[in-house]
């Protein structure tokens, strides 16, 4: 039984023997038709990781033009909601508080008729002078141009912008002719400096008194 024993513990070692040089023949040399081992082709390894790489790069551009639409898309929307709101809420005008700057400073002046008097009188009819003082100054320049008007009225400044300038002088005399009864006489002016600074438009009047002519004395026959 001895014998037996070791008879069979000597064919189970052969056997595995046997199947380890199997299992390690198999692995160096796999079954198949008899040959030589076949040599590395670098340049296919070489295009396989070049399209590899194609492959990658065509991914990621397709996932940024995907991007690029959803921001455009965003923006489309962002720009429908700042016109509405645009067109939704009233805009806000904010007017700075600046200060009110006139053309009438510093040009300051006046006009006087016949030394400040009421009336004057004369013979319906006739005509008689009279006379205007003008006085202006200006702490800027001198004051070199005025516009005048006469009438039964003072005028507006809008009316004297239609009245030619002249020459700045500080006395005029004025032909008027006499009207029987009271009749108001005006003289309007605004000066101007040499700078273009303009004055305040001032005026004086004076009441006319028309008289009628005395009789004539017939001499007695």
């Amino acid at each position: 039984m001895r014998i037996n024993r070791n008879r069979i513990r000597s064919l189970g070692y052969s056997l595995l023997v046997i199947l380890s040089l199997l299992i390690v023949t198999l692995a160096c040399d796999p079954l198949g038709a008899p040959g030589p081992s076949p040599t590395p082709d670098f340049g296919q390894a070489t295009m396989a990781a070049l399209a590899t790489s194609q492959a990658r790069l065509l991914r990621q551009l397709s996932g940024l033009e995907r991007s690029n639409a959803d921001l455009v898309t965003q923006v489309a929307r962002q720009n429908e909601i700042i016109s509405y709101l645009a067109t939704r809420i009233p805009p806000r005008i904010i007017t700075p508080a600046l200060p009110t700057l006139t053309p009438y400073r510093p040009v300051y002046g006046s006009v006087v008729i016949e030394g400040g008097h009421c009336c004057i009188g004369g013979i319906a009819g006739e005509t008689i002078e009279i006379g205007v003082v003008f006085e202006a100054t200006s702490p800027l320049a001198e004051v070199t141009d005025m516009r005048v008007r006469i009438g039964g009225l003072h005028f507006t400044e809008d009316e004297m912008t239609y009245t030619e300038w002249e020459e700045f002088v500080p006395y005029k005399t004025f032909s008027v002719q006499v009207a029987l009864n009271w009749v108001g006489f005006y003289v309007t002016v605004q000066y101007r400096d040499e700078l273009g600074n303009l004055s305040l438009v001032y005026y004086d009047d004076i009441s006319v008194e028309g008289h009628p002519a005395p009789p004539t004395a017939h001499p007695t026959p």
